[in-house]
């Protein structure tokens, strides 16, 4: 296989990690480096015993990609915590031209039609889902920077409008993972918050109106059928069921990062990857990768656990529940071949940990995310 666009945006940013740790600049020391170095070590010892080791450098570049990016904003945002402020700005603000381009689809009917009666917008990305995934994280940023007050003037009118549109164009994704999604990370991040009258108006029309949704109802109606033509959810148990079979072939390291689809056209006769990166892990790097996968995300949640409502600071009620979202997401499709969201994602994880950390050895904790001016 050849390495793709996203494997290159990865090794840029690898690149850049690896030069800001050479130069000083930033720490090896953070919550997760050392699980992050045991995960990408297995996923390296998988690949050297696997069947494709060009899909799986790939696969690496990725991953090496994710945990770069972590390290880049968990040391700008520990040495001056108004980094962490910036970067969510910059995470919302760059969903400008793949929102134009979302608004272009909806208004023209050019968007994805393979789903019959439906113009599902994409954005820039090459499918809905991904898209729906992304603009999840741009919500999450909106909300963090808006409650927090680290937004005022034309700044907050401005990610006001992005969050708005955010929301429609999520709806006309017509993502039914990310709707779920949304709704798990919002209903959780209301049961945690302190103050529960903000959110509790939003949450009882959201829960109120969607049933009223024909296109939300009939997303949901078909997801039950047997036949694989009307559900999505059907094909998947047809996919999982037989690629599990060929999974315990190589039950302890796998058959290699990045062979799930080489697997799937030789079985099932569908070059198609597993919607389902639980299997797609344990098919590729076995029951070792798996389990460290499981410990990476199991010790990211924990580095942002919080007292009860999390000290009144968003980050810490929101992030946790998005992170989980995405974890159960992740069940039922492809959620880490999206780069662009996975980075975003986890330097939201990144903020939340410094977050509770002070913000130099022996000072006394403080919220990285200030009103605007703040000091």
């Amino acid at each position: 296989g050849s390495v793709n666009a996203a494997a290159v945006a990865g090794l840029l940013v690898i690149a850049m990690a690896a030069a800001a740790v050479f130069t000083g600049e930033i720490s090896l020391r953070t919550p997760l480096t050392a699980v992050w170095t045991v995960f990408l070590g297995t996923f390296a010892f998988c690949i050297m015993s696997g069947r494709d080791p060009a899909s799986g450098i790939e696969s690496l570049l990725k991953f090496g990609s994710l945990a770069s990016f972590y390290l880049l904003v968990y040391n700008y945002s520990f040495a001056d915590r108004k980094n962490a402020r910036y970067f969510l700005k910059a995470i919302v603000f760059s969903s400008v031209i793949p929102m134009i381009a979302g608004v272009y689809q909806f208004a023209t009917g050019t968007g994805n039609t393979f789903t019959p009666g439906l113009n599902r917008i994409s954005g820039t990305f090459v499918h809905p889902n991904p898209f729906a995934y992304y603009l999840m994280v741009v919500i999450s940023a909106c909300v963090i920077l808006l409650y927090q007050k680290s937004v005022s003037g034309p700044g907050a009118a401005a990610v006001w409008a992005v969050l708005c549109i955010a929301l429609a164009e999520l709806f006309l994704t017509y993502t039914r993972g990310a709707w779920i999604g949304a709704a798990f990370t919002a209903a959780l991040t209301f049961l945690r918050l302190k103050d529960r009258r903000k959110g509790r108006w939003l949450l009882l029309a959201v829960i109120f109106l969607a049933p009223l949704i024909p296109a939300v109802v009939s997303r949901f109606t078909g997801i039950t059928s047997t036949r694989m033509e009307e559900s999505s959810l059907t094909t998947r148990f047809y996919i999982w069921r037989n690629m599990l079979a060929v999974s315990v072939e190589s039950p302890l390291i796998g058959h290699g990062p990045g062979t799930f689809g080489i697997f799937a056209r030789r079985t099932i006769g569908w070059l198609i990857e597993a919607h389902n990166e639980y299997l797609r892990l344990f098919f590729e790097t076995g029951l070792i990768g798996l389990t460290v996968y499981i410990l990476l995300v199991s010790c990211a949640l924990s580095g942002m656990r919080s007292g009860r409502g999390g000290s009144g600071n968003m980050i810490l009620v929101l992030a946790p529940g998005l992170f989980f979202s995405f974890l159960i997401m992740g069940a039922f499709d492809n959620i880490i071949d999206n780069l662009v969201s996975q980075w975003y994602l986890w330097a939201i994880i990144a903020i939340a940990q410094v977050e509770r950390r002070p913000v130099r050895e022996g000072a006394c904790r403080q919220q990285v995310l200030l009103p605007e001016g703040g000091q």
